[in-house]
């Protein structure tokens, strides 16, 4: 399954994800990358008002916490009965659905999985509904209730009876920042995105 984490609530950008690229917004932009790898579900805040937008396209949506975005993400799996989440958050248009069939073909149900290949906009983190359930009931910072997978990764490298693998990788080179958190970065990537497309 996977679920992508959007609000239109953002503090340094307030509904960037209904920002249009291309001919539609960002946020279905992100669904229609990677919905053709299995159950696709937007995860966003109570009443979150992209929720018209979502439900008018067909795109499948569930409601929690806000700021609880943990609880969000296992409530959300939990409804759709998911043995693996595959995270991928909405400010990042321009994701590769390639890439992201690449990894699941690396993943199994043993191990977590974490991709950081060094470009920011393809950020894509896999895992077990169990280690998401641990962590569930388990964290208690902050930090680790409103991001997701802080808790998991700490469990995966420290405690060795959790059985898992953290695997990560890095390109050797730089590339353009290809997320979206402020409007200068918008424009950014509508540059990217008109020049692929044009």
């Amino acid at each position: 399954m996977i679920i992508i984490q959007a609000r239109s609530t953002s503090t340094r950008f307030p509904n960037k994800i209904m920002a249009k690229i291309g001919d539609k917004p960002m946020i279905k932009h992100v669904y229609d990358n990677v919905c053709d790898h299995g159950l696709t579900v937007v995860a966003v805040p109570f009443c979150d008002k992209v929720i018209p937008y979502l439900k008018g396209n067909g795109i499948p949506y569930f409601e929690g916490d806000e700021d609880d975005v943990l609880s969000r993400y296992y409530y959300c799996a939990k409804a759709y009965k998911a043995k693996w989440i595959w995270r991928i958050t909405a400010d990042c248009p321009l994701i590769d659905s390639a890439y992201l069939l690449a990894l699941k073909r690396l993943c199994t149900k043993h191990v977590y999985f974490m991709e950081n290949i060094g470009i920011d906009g393809q950020d894509i983190e896999g895992f077990p509904f169990c280690y998401l359930e641990d962590a569930y009931k388990m964290a208690t910072d902050k930090y680790d209730r409103e991001h997701v997978t802080p808790w998991m990764k700490r469990r995966v490298e420290n405690d060795d009876s959790y059985h898992a693998e953290y695997i990560a990788h890095k390109i050797p080179f730089t590339a353009p920042k290809m997320s979206v958190d402020t409007p200068e970065d918008l424009e950014r990537v509508r540059r990217i995105y008109d020049t692929v497309n044009h």
